[in-house]
């Protein structure tokens, strides 16, 4: 099931999770193609440490460095609370041991305000496109020997 999709209830029928879905998949094929690099790297490096490149272990770092930045914002405007930045997970405001899963849009949800929680799912599905974007297209060039 997509992200969201847990949302969609007669309660809840106000929102509409159309792009976040789409762009979900799309961040689940780059993260798929990405884990099957990791995977193969592991398994060269494994069968010969000297025969893959430091570039190829430097870009496969930071791509998956990055791609976790990608989802930090400016706090209240993407988040609800002014001192979080992850757009996906912050901690719960209700439970200290549990945290929330979108929290701008969970705040749209329970609060039944469409504009808001509309507004929310559009503008997470943005950091999970930027997110899948890098994720297709960053690399590291090495610099000639």
């Amino acid at each position: 099931a997509a992200w969201g999709q847990a949302y969609q209830t007669p309660e809840n029928s106000f929102a509409d999770f159309g792009y976040l879905n789409g762009v979900s998949q799309g961040f689940k094929v780059s993260a798929a193609k990405h884990d099957s690099t990791k995977a193969a790297t592991a398994a060269a490096l494994q069968k010969d440490p000297n025969g893959v490149s430091p570039y190829e272990l430097r870009r496969l770092n930071d791509i998956t460095m990055g791609v976790e930045r990608v989802f930090l914002a400016h706090g209240k405007k993407e988040t609800g609370q002014p001192w979080f930045k992850h757009v996906i997970f912050t901690p719960s405001a209700v439970n200290s041991y549990k945290a929330t899963k979108m929290p701008l849009v969970a705040i749209g949800l329970a609060t039944k305000d469409a504009k808001q929680a509309n507004f929310a799912i559009g503008r997470v599905g943005q950091f999970i496109r930027r997110a899948a974007l890098f994720a297709n297209s960053s690399f590291v060039t090495p610099y000639p020997v």
